[in-house]
């Protein structure tokens, strides 16, 4: 079962001994950082050592196929951010 981000911030006030409130300003501000470094990073890449790396990958244009009528589509080419977890974040789930 998922964990929901109203979970992980109960988690995180706790475990900071902060208030609710507190906890998910800070988690928000760290993921508007992320977003940032994502969106306007000389390089687009945040390395997080122990965890792992964010990037942001250009994916080319490519021909598919449209599964209900079988017709072939061209699609455009696009951005999509890639996560490489860490060998120590592999090695703690796993």
């Amino acid at each position: 079962m998922p964990v929901k981000k109203n979970q992980f911030v109960q988690s995180l006030a706790e475990r900071w001994n902060v208030s609710k409130k507190q906890a998910g300003e800070t988690l928000d501000s760290t993921l508007e950082e992320v977003v940032k470094v994502l969106k306007t990073g000389t390089d687009r890449k945040l390395n997080l050592s122990g965890f792992g790396v964010f990037k942001v990958v250009d994916r080319p244009a490519r021909m598919a196929r449209n599964p209900r009528t079988g017709e072939q589509v061209q699609v455009k080419a696009s951005k999509k951010v890639r996560f490489l977890p860490a060998k120590a974040l592999k090695e703690a789930v796993l």
